[in-house]
């Protein structure tokens, strides 16, 4: 097994794909990744230091399959001691997979609040664009 030392991980950091564009949960969840499994030698929490100061880090924009993961519960829902997550994209088909549908929607205790037909289902789901911020002069 061939280990990753912390500056080759900053080297890819600062030389991403050919689109120029890093994803900060996939680069965060690939250190996380490595550093468990016992790929980078050195400090992990430097490198995800420099992931997050990094100003070309986005936020990833793909849909998440429901069997992946769900959104983070960042959220507590006041004093109830519940926790929720951002509101996000849904894509909802019906069992039969035949039509899909986009909604908003989010979680509470791991579970969606949408409340749908029953045979209706999420399957995936994307973190909203950020809002507009209109026309730069």
């Amino acid at each position: 097994m061939n280990r990753m030392t912390s500056n080759e991980a900053l080297n890819r950091l600062e030389n991403p794909n050919s689109s120029g564009t890093i994803y900060k949960q996939a680069a965060i969840d690939a250190i996380e990744k490595f550093s468990c499994c016992g790929y980078i030698e050195e400090d992990t929490d430097k490198l995800l230091k420099v992931i997050n100061d990094l100003p070309s880090v986005q936020s990833e924009q793909r849909w998440v399959p429901v069997t992946e993961r769900l959104p983070k519960e960042d959220h507590w829902l006041g004093g109830s001691g519940r926790q929720f997550s951002d509101e996000v994209l849904v894509s909802v088909t019906n069992y039969d997979d035949e039509d899909i549908w986009t909604y908003i929607s989010q979680t509470i205790d791991g579970e969606w609040a949408l409340e749908l037909p029953n045979h209706c289902k999420i399957i995936a789901w994307m973190p909203l664009p950020a809002p507009w911020e209109g026309e730069k002069k």
